[in-house]
């Protein structure tokens, strides 16, 4: 599948179809994860994919977000709803991220944290965190 991206990373436009894709069509909007299991090492099989043995990830191993189009396999697609927006849809895997490790070390409503680093991930932590 070809990807037309707009001016946000992870999200944009379906151009082109590959062979064998079903439930997508051009002119879709989507957005991207762009992390890439291979779904058969020993930590993907225990359900601990974010340690995969052999991943990948979409504009890291390949053209990715900041490309005008970019090939994306089907399993990392999905498709959203206008009203979303481009921005909301960039930020959709960061922000899982950051929900996941929230519930890895169970913070709780007037816990104290620290957050260590004040990029896009430090910045959703500290918003998820209060």
């Amino acid at each position: 599948m070809e990807q037309q991206q707009n001016t946000q990373q992870d999200s944009g436009y379906i151009e082109k179809i590959g062979p064998g894709v079903e439930g997508l069509k051009v002119g879709q909007l989507v957005t991207v994860d762009p992390n890439i299991y291979c779904g058969k090492c020993y930590h993907c099989r225990k359900g601990n994919k974010q340690f995969c043995e052999k991943m990948t990830a979409v504009g890291v191993n390949m053209d990715g977000g900041f490309a005008h189009y970019s090939m994306v396999p089907e399993a990392q697609v999905f498709p959203m709803k206008a009203e979303v927006g481009f921005e909301a849809m960039a930020m959709a895997e960061p922000l899982a991220c950051c929900i996941h490790g929230i519930e890895q070390v169970d913070i709780k409503s007037g816990d104290f944290v620290a957050v260590v680093g004040g990029g896009a991930i430090g910045l959703l932590m500290v918003q998820l965190a209060k």
